[in-house]
């Protein structure tokens, strides 16, 4: 098989997944940096949003709407029942479940949080037009797309099979 070239097809894949990475990483990094001012982590305000929008919801829905593992939210609920962000109630409905609530200093922690969301929003769209971010909107759509119907036709579970 040929050595992919700079300009080959092939190439500006492998390269996008390094830029795709490199990108994801440098939001990340950036972002948390942000809400460390407010006292909390990136991850944490998504999370904080997500109970504002959706009051008495529970862990899992937590997990599925923002498709976030359980152990991951489980450690992110903790840390902010544990700071006073959220409050965790049994559920009257099913008393297996506890659903989410925010405490006053969450909603006060949250519009902070909203601010620096604004904030990332400015600097990640400095210098990108209106068309651009469409554009980008819509093609990472469809990568992710292409991702979840990889996923659904066992793409992945035939890779790792043939790499045994």
């Amino acid at each position: 098989m040929p050595k992919p070239t700079p300009s080959s097809p092939a190439h500006m894949r492998e390269r996008l997944e390094a830029i795709l990475h490199r990108t994801n990483h440098a939001i990340y990094e950036f972002a948390n940096q942000l809400f460390q001012q407010v006292g909390g982590t990136f991850q944490q305000a998504v999370v904080l949003s997500y109970i504002h929008f959706n009051p008495g919801c529970n862990q899992k829905a937590v997990e599925k709407s923002l498709e976030i593992r359980s152990a991951t939210v489980t450690v992110l609920l903790t840390t902010m029942a544990e700071k006073g962000l959220i409050e965790r109630q049994r559920d009257l409905r099913d008393a297996r479940c506890l659903t989410l609530s925010l405490t006053p200093k969450g909603k006060k922690t949250l519009g902070r949080c909203r601010e620096v969301f604004e904030t990332l929003g400015e600097v990640l769209g400095n210098g990108v037009s209106d068309e651009e971010l469409a554009v980008l909107r819509k093609v990472l759509g469809r990568m992710t797309e292409n991702c979840r119907r990889a996923e659904g036709m066992g793409l992945k579970e035939s890779f790792t099979k043939n790499r045994e």
